[in-house]
Parts: C-alpha cells; structure tokens; sequence
C-alpha cells in the first residue's frame, strides 16, 4: 500500500539532522571529491552565482543553486566509501523535498558551506548529515 509522506518540516528536519551522526570521507577520498566538486563548481558556475545571490538576497535562487550542489553532492558521494549511507541521488522529489524544508539556520549553514566547497573545501556540507539514507523513508 502507498502511502503519501509529506516533506518533513523545517523544524523537524533542524532537530533530527543534530542527531544524525556526520559524515566524513577519507583524506584521499576526501581530495578527489573536492576535485571533482571544483570542476562541477566550474561547470555550474556555482561561485558567479554566489557573488550574485549575496548581492540580490534571493531566496528561492538560493534554494535554486542548493539543490544543483544538493543533486551532484549526493550523486559524487554515491561513489564514495558513504554510498550506503547516502539518499538515492536520482530521486528529485525527495531531494527537492529536502531543499524546500530548509529553514532559515540550515539556510545559512549551506551558505557558508557553499561559500567554502567553491573554496576548494566541500568537508562542511558533506559533514552536514543532510544526506543521510536516514531521509529514504521519505520515499514512499
């Protein structure tokens, strides 16, 4: 039997994210992921579009730009050591699902992790815990 799950409500996703455990790569695996993040970042154009959201205070391109990074974040890490810990990369309505329950403090926390992978770090959002498989149950 199918059953409908909502998206799961911005202060339910603050609270239980704090209670997942985080994830991080290897060293090794951790430099070829930023690697491959900085050629993503080149392709989407991910810092010009930062410089411009920072001057704009767009919500929703904000929102736009996280679930491209949300989208390849997953799919690079599928190919990880993490890969059973991982949401299904391929399941756009449960991604955007988890975009859109952003609240304000995870809103700002992609910010700076956003700001820092374009850097050449992507440690903090992979070590943000937003990917959990734990979210797979909202694939009805």
């Amino acid at each position: 039997m199918d059953v409908d799950i909502p998206p799961p409500s911005p202060s339910m996703l603050s609270s239980s994210i704090q209670k997942l455990p985080k994830l991080v790569l290897s060293p090794i695996e951790l430099k070829a992921f930023n690697e491959m993040m900085a050629e993503e970042s080149a392709h989407n154009f991910w810092h010009l579009r930062i410089v411009t959201l920072e001057k704009t205070e767009s919500k929703s391109g904000w929102r736009a730009l996280f679930l491209n990074i949300f989208e390849i974040l997953t799919l690079l890490l599928h190919n990880t050591d993490l890969k059973d810990r991982i949401i299904d990369p391929t399941n756009i309505s449960v991604v955007n699902q988890i975009v859109k329950g952003f609240n304000e403090e995870v809103l700002q926390e992609w910010k700076l992790g956003a700001k820092k992978g374009v850097a050449g770090d992507w440690s903090e959002l992979i070590a943000h815990r937003m990917y959990i498989s734990h979210w797979n149950c909202l694939d009805g």
